[in-house]
């Protein structure tokens, strides 16, 4: 008899530890690093470059001069590639099989364009305006979200 109930006791222990470790490896350990810069200060000139992660990315949300953040989902019902408006920007998406990927964002001002699923080329013309402006681009992997972040000056 004591003997089981020492089988049962390792059991248990055994399975709480075994439990535990899967809840741990579970945590939010898969990275997203940058290997280029993710938050610019620009001036009021034209400005192009690309930002590229280690890991593979997708867009998934835009904001655009503070606008409440608009998930850009991807709308998995078409058949073709298509381009869905928004309030100040469309969007490209790409039906390759049985995926769909954003391929660009056309803005007023602003251009991001997916070059592949490791970088983003952003292109953003010269702000002739007094005000700031800015974007800020979510981008996720399957478990981990980071932003780019963009703040461009207003002309002096």
């Amino acid at each position: 008899m004591n003997l089981l109930k020492n089988i049962v006791k390792s059991g248990f222990t055994f399975g709480f530890i075994v439990g535990l470790l899967y809840l741990m490896m579970q945590c939010d350990y898969f990275p997203l690093d940058f290997l280029t810069p993710n938050d610019f200060k620009l001036d009021s000139s034209t400005h192009e470059f690309d930002v590229k992660t280690k890991q593979g990315t997708w867009i998934n949300a835009l904001s655009v001069n503070g606008s409440r953040e608009q998930y850009l989902g991807l709308p998995y019902n078409i058949d073709k590639d298509t381009v869905i408006y928004y309030n100040d920007y469309s969007v490209l998406y790409n039906k390759q099989k049985e995926t769909v990927d954003i391929v660009e964002i056309i803005g007023e001002w602003f251009d991001i364009k997916r070059l592949d699923g490791y970088t983003t080329r952003i292109s953003i013309d010269e702000n002739s305006n007094i005000a700031e402006r800015n974007i800020q681009i979510q981008i996720v992997t399957e478990t981990v979200t980071r932003y780019i972040t963009i703040n461009q000056k207003g002309k002096d």
